[in-house]
């Protein structure tokens, strides 16, 4: 679990390798070569916008290869007090949150900078 979190869940240190699109990233267990796709929770940078997208991409390389402790953590939906793993994942990509040190979530740092929404056609920022 996350300090300061009530959700359970899976979480590591990661490191970052490079990034797909404004919503997705590529990471490595730290010590590792064990490749992870995440979808960024809560994160919806729009695909039909190549210079949103572009800015993004920028944005998560320049945060992502600067010198910050990287934790990805992935929630488990528990249903019936039982896990649900079918909610790890998405296609090929694990569903999670990657912390940058004390700055919180790569996930927020992407709303609060305007290159994406919290919902699915929601507004940018928001």
């Amino acid at each position: 679990m996350i300090p300061g979190t009530s959700q359970f869940g899976i979480c590591g240190p990661v490191v970052y390798r490079r990034c797909r699109d404004g919503d997705t990233v590529l990471v490595v267990g730290k010590n590792t070569d064990w490749p992870i796709t995440v979808r960024l929770l809560d994160v919806w940078c729009p695909d039909g916008d190549r210079e949103l997208n572009r800015a993004a991409v920028e944005y998560i390389q320049s945060i992502m290869t600067a010198s910050y402790e990287t934790v990805l953590f992935v929630p488990i939906e528990v249903r019936n007090n039982k896990p649900v793993l079918t909610s790890l994942v998405s296609f090929d990509r694990v569903l999670g949150y990657v912390h940058i040190g004390e700055y919180g979530t790569l996930n927020s740092m992407l709303i609060r900078k305007n290159l994406a929404s919290s919902t699915k056609g929601g507004r940018l920022g928001e």
